[in-house]
C-alpha cells in the first residue's frame, strides 16, 4: 500500500500491473481489497489503481456530509499525484455510483466506464428512508449495523463470511458518510445515454442487492451500453468469480 494527502486528507492505494490506467473503485462497505484476485488475473493488460476510498480502509473519512462529488475530488487528486491524465473506471455498486458522478465532472479524465453490479437510477424515497435509519443504527451500534448486508453482498455463502470480516474492519463514520452520499446521488441514465465513452455493464444473474432487470433497462434505454451477464453470480463478482469479471473488463480496450 502506498498513502498520499489530497486535498489535505490521507488516501491509501495500490498500484499494480502494466498498461493502460484502471481505477477500480471499490463498494459500500468495503475496500479496496476486494480487488485483490481480478486484478491478479489483469497484470498484463491494464495499470490498476485500487484505493481505499475516505472512511474505508486506511483512508480518512472527509470532514463534510457525505457526497459523490467528495470522493471524485478525492479520486481526481490521486489521479494528478499519479500523473495519470485519462483512466478507464470500473465501480462496485457504490463505486459504480462514484464512477457516473467522476464522468459527469470530469468526462474529459475517463476513457471508458464499467459497472460492476451497480445501477444508473437515484435512490427512490423508500430507499432514501432506509439509509437514514442504517444512519441512525451506526451511530448508535458502530459497524456492527451493518454486518447483516454480508449475506446481500454475494450469493455464495462462503464468501459472505469473507466479506463480513472484511465490513467488521471499516468505520462506522465513513459508513455514514457513503450512506449520505448514496442518498443524495443524482440519476445518470441520462448521461449514460449521451456520453461518447464505452460504458460496460457487468452484472451477475443472481444479485440479490440490485436485480439485474436494472441492468436490462439501461441496456434498453441506452443500446450503445454493452451488457454482460455472470451467470450465477450475486451482487460481488470480483469475490464469486473473478475470472469472469477479469474477461467482462478486457472489453473496455
Amino acid at each position: 500500500m502506498s498513502v498520499v494527502t489530497i486535498n489535505g486528507y490521507q488516501v491509501n492505494y495500490e498500484v499494480t500491473g502494466d498498461g493502460p490506467p484502471l481505477l477500480l473503485i471499490h463498494g459500500f462497505p468495503l475496500d479496496h481489497s476486494i480487488w485483490t484476485k481480478t486484478a491478479a488475473l489483469l497484470r498484463d493488460d491494464f495499470q490498476m489503481i485500487m484505493p481505499d476510498l475516505p472512511g474505508f480502509g486506511s483512508s480518512v473519512v472527509l470532514p463534510e456530509d457525505g457526497s459523490m462529488t467528495g470522493y471524485c475530488k478525492q479520486l481526481l487528486g490521486l489521479m494528478d499525484v499519479l500523473k495519470i491524465e485519462k483512466a478507464f473506471l470500473a465501480g462496485h455498486s457504490m463505486g459504480g455510483y462514484i464512477a457516473l458522478q467522476f464522468l459527469a465532472l470530469y468526462p474529459e479524465r475517463v476513457a471508458g466506464l464499467a459497472l460492476v453490479g451497480s445501477q444508473v437510477y437515484a435512490d427512490a424515497d423508500e430507499n432514501r428512508a432506509k439509509r437514514q435509519v442504517q444512519i441512525e443504527d451506526l451511530k448508535k451500534n458502530g459497524i456492527s449495523a451493518v454486518l447483516g448486508m454480508a449475506e446481500r453482498l454475494t450469493a455464495n455463502q462462503f464468501a459472505s463470511t469473507e466479506l463480513r470480516a472484511l465490513i467488521h474492519q471499516q468505520s462506522a463514520e465513513g459508513a455514514i458518510f457513503a450512506l449520505q452520499a448514496m442518498s443524495g446521488r443524482a440519476d445518470q441514465l441520462e448521461l449514460v445515454r449521451r456520453t461518447d465513452k464505452t460504458v460496460l455493464i457487468l452484472h451477475g444473474d443472481a444479485d440479490d442487492l440490485v436485480p439485474l432487470s436494472k441492468a436490462q433497462s439501461v441496456k434498453q434505454s441506452a443500446p450503445g451500453v454493452e451488457l454482460v451477464i455472470l451467470e450465477g453470480v450475486g451482487h460481488s463478482p470480483m469475490i464469486e468469480d473473478p475470472s469472469g469479471l477479469a474477461n467482462g473488463l478486457l472489453k473496455l480496450k
